[in-house]
C-alpha cells in the first residue's frame, strides 16, 4: 500500500491558487495519491498535507486550530484563526462548500474531536 503523497497541492502551493469564489480554498484541492498510513492520526495528516496553511485562506502565519463539526464532533480540517471564527456563523457559499468538502473528507480521514470527558466537541448550541 502507497503512502500519502503529502507534497502541497500544486494549484495552491505558495498560496497563489485561487478557487471559484476568488480564495485558495481547500474544497477545491486535488486529493492527494495513495493512503494516509494507519499510524497516523486524522490530525498528524492534516498537518502534514496542509503544510502549515490554512484550508480556507491558505495563510501560513500563526498557528491553526482544528475545526471540528459541532454536531458530529469530527474533525474537518486546520484553520487559522480568522477563519475559524468567521466560518463558524457564516452562510457565505465558500465556507458552505468547506463544510461540504473539508481537507478530512479529502483525505478519507476520520477521527473525534476532544475526550469522552468534554462531549466530543458536541456543544449544546
Amino acid at each position: 500500500m502507497a503512502g500519502l503523497d503529502y507534497r502541497w497541492p500544486t494549484h495552491v502551493r505558495g498560496g497563489r491558487g485561487v478557487g471559484p469564489q476568488g480564495i485558495p480554498s481547500s474544497h477545491v484541492w486535488t486529493a492527494p495519491s495513495g493512503h494516509v498510513p494507519p499510524h497516523l492520526s486524522a490530525i498528524a495528516a492534516l498537518r502534514l498535507w496542509q503544510a502549515g496553511a490554512c484550508a480556507m485562506c491558505s495563510a501560513s502565519q500563526g498557528r491553526l486550530l482544528v475545526d471540528h463539526c459541532h454536531e458530529t464532533g469530527l474533525v474537518r480540517g486546520l484553520l487559522c484563526t480568522s477563519c475559524n471564527t468567521a466560518g463558524a456563523h457564516s452562510g457565505a457559499p465558500v465556507f458552505t462548500a468547506y463544510r461540504e468538502r473539508p481537507p478530512a473528507a479529502i483525505l478519507q480521514v476520520t477521527e473525534q474531536y476532544g475526550s469522552p470527558w468534554d462531549g466530543f466537541g458536541v456543544t449544546s448550541t
